[in-house]
């Protein structure tokens, strides 16, 4: 019941023209895992609760939670989407 307050911002949200709603986050961690089930792991044990406190965030700005929840990971040099593992825990709230 009590307000929670974090330091940080929302690096990109993107609504595209069909409504989609993208939270994307950008990572400069460095990637020991080798395989993509791996990555997502990494990513996900260092950057769930941060990801989950930002569609809060976007729920509130927005009047809905995003469709989709992803990470772009500077030192792959691409975009990983999370929204499985962040978004399907969360539904039905």
């Amino acid at each position: 019941g009590y307000p929670l307050y974090v330091q940080g911002s929302l690096d990109l949200v993107i609504e595209q023209k069909d409504g989609t709603l993208w939270l994307c986050d950008y990572k400069t961690d460095r990637i020991v895992a080798s395989d993509e089930q791996a990555v997502r792991a990494q990513l996900l044990s260092a950057h769930a609760d941060q990801l989950s406190v930002y569609v809060e965030a976007v729920e509130g700005l927005f009047g809905r939670r995003p469709d989709h929840v992803a990470i772009y990971s500077v030192p792959l040099g691409r975009l990983i989407d999370l929204s499985k593992d962040l978004l399907s825990n969360n539904e039905g709230r």
